[in-house]
């Protein structure tokens, strides 16, 4: 009985050891499965905005190498968003990244009729309205961190042109070239603002909307307009540097103004007025769907991030928002270290940006009006920025 257990125990050692050899060869083999991995783009890499996106595609060879293979289509405008969704799917991808927010719709229309294909769509706001689908996904860093930062160095920068005498509080004006009265936009110059403010507390600012997210010569005009104004900084929410290249032509003249980017470091176009500049880091989230993917897992069980349902977002904590290079020859002495105090502050939630004695007023219904002396929590549920009242008195709209 003795000899019959312990044979009996061995083949059951031998039994669980092999099935867990099978398991786990089951799934390297799983891990290490070509996946097919689609981008699409409604621009290319002159727009700042998507160049971030191809830098990263072009990187995760690197990372992955032959378990993923990458398919980018660039330039595609949003009607012909379904079709170039179609037109991955025939090359076999099972991944796709619909990375403009103008895709939302056909993008989730495509979800719905491939069950069997994961879309993730950057910047959109539709992952949990109805139908909500398990393979159909949105994704953003929150931005308004890095407005806001960005805001700060840009009031310390004003404040030091004070304490210079070559600007006085009365004339502490600062201009934005921004794409369109979306609450995203409206969300990220507010926090901009507001950045300054903490700063120079008698600052105000011009808005100018150009329509398109990247129309250069309507953004050359629309900063040179600013500068003709009298801003003596220029922050943007588009995709090109035409607001950096006007600032640095225009200092080149001697005038007295300086740039604040977005998506990218503009200092190689703007060496002499660009002070620095915030983007979303797109990699984590990008990343970890492709690993989720990989691995056959639901991608919101493997995505480090806040989450609502399908719908992910995180900020400087998670290295998900960032502060791009901090141009020393132009930049205000200490404003990296204050930048780096104020961000621990953000991340800790001892900072609340969107708070102070002001009235916001929603531009598409002036009776829809908010006191932010109560304070508001920005991407408090969702990934994409919700504030979208223009702060009165302070923020002017100007109609170009």
């Amino acid at each position: 009985m003795k000899r019959v257990y312990t044979i009996t125990t061995v083949v059951t050692l031998l039994t669980v050891l092999l099935g867990s050899i099978l398991q786990i060869t089951y799934t390297q083999r799983k891990t290490r499965a070509k996946l097919k991995v689609g981008f699409v783009y409604i621009s290319d890499q002159s727009a700042a905005y998507t160049d971030n996106f191809m830098r990263l595609a072009s990187s995760l060879k690197d990372t992955y190498g032959d378990r993923i293979s990458i398919y980018s289509r660039n330039n595609v405008p949003e009607h012909e968003a379904a079709n170039t969704f179609k037109d991955l799917k025939k090359h076999g991808c099972k991944l796709i990244f619909a990375t403009s927010y103008t895709y939302k719709k056909q993008a989730k229309i495509f979800a719905k009729n491939n069950p069997d294909i994961q879309v993730c769509a950057a910047t959109a706001d539709n992952a949990n309205n109805s139908p909500v689908l398990p393979n159909y996904h949105t994704f953003m860093g929150t931005i308004y961190e890095g407005r806001y930062l960005t805001g700060v160095a840009a009031g310390m920068k004003l404040s030091e042109l004070i304490s210079q005498h070559k600007a006085t509080t009365e004339t502490a004006r600062i201009g934005y070239v921004a794409a369109m009265s979306t609450p995203e936009v409206i969300s990220g110059y507010t926090a901009f603002f507001l950045g300054v403010r903490s700063i120079v507390p008698s600052a105000t600012m011009r808005v100018c909307y150009t329509g398109k997210w990247a129309d250069y010569p309507t953004e050359m005009r629309m900063t040179d307009h600013l500068i003709d104004e009298g801003c003596i900084i220029i922050g943007q929410h588009t995709d090109t540097i035409a607001p950096a290249i006007s600032c640095e032509q225009a200092a080149a003249m001697g005038r007295n103004v300086y740039h604040v980017g977005y998506n990218s470091n503009m200092m190689d176009v703007a060496p002499t007025s660009s002070i620095t500049s915030c983007s979303i880091n797109w990699e984590p989230y990008i990343t970890q769907a492709i690993e989720a993917c990989l691995k056959d897992c639901d991608i919101e069980s493997v995505v480090k991030a806040q989450k609502n349902h399908n719908d992910s977002w995180a900020g400087l904590d998670k290295d998900w928002v960032r502060i791009n290079t901090i141009n020393p020859i132009v930049a205000a002495s200490h404003t990296k270290e204050t930048l780096e105090t104020v961000k621990t502050k953000l991340i800790q939630g001892k900072c609340k940006v969107f708070q102070g004695n002001y009235t916001g007023i929603d531009p598409k219904d002036p009776s829809d009006t908010y006191d932010l002396r109560n304070g508001y929590e920005e991407n408090h549920d969702a990934s994409t920025p919700q504030f979208h009242y223009v702060l009165s008195d302070v923020i002017t709209i100007e109609d170009n």
